[in-house]
């Protein structure tokens, strides 16, 4: 969170007063650092990220995704893993809506991965 002396830099007032353009600025930037969780600015909110998982399988077409699923899905070999569905775009999949949106968007493939953990990796 900012300081006081971090919010007034660059507010132009004598020290007498502060103009209300810049309480309303002051009081805007507030609130935007209050509803940014961590202090996360917009640009900041959206950006590549890289995990390690295994690839299981990949599906060509929503038709593929109906025919084939569930019995292509492997058994899970930790209780709490979880699997990751990812279209050309990076953009994942979480609901049939979203198979039906890839094909009309022409996302395909659809990657299936199981996310690594922290527990499961070796020293190498």
């Amino acid at each position: 969170m900012k300081t006081v002396e971090e919010y007034l830099k660059g507010c132009e007032h004598d020290g007498s007063y502060i103009p209300v353009s810049e309480v309303k600025r002051i009081i805007s930037e507030v609130i935007d650092d209050h509803n940014s969780p961590s202090g996360i600015t917009e640009e900041e909110k959206e950006e590549t990220i890289k995990v390690k998982g295994e690839l299981l399988f990949e599906l060509a077409s929503k038709q593929q995704w109906v025919n084939r699923v569930p019995q292509i899905l492997p058994n899970k070999i930790r209780g709490g893993e979880t699997w990751i569905w990812v279209d050309k775009n990076g953009n994942v999949f979480e609901c049939g809506a979203d198979f039906i949106a890839a094909d009309k968007n022409d996302t395909y493939p659809c990657k299936v991965y199981r996310l690594s953990n922290v527990a499961s990796i070796t020293n190498e």
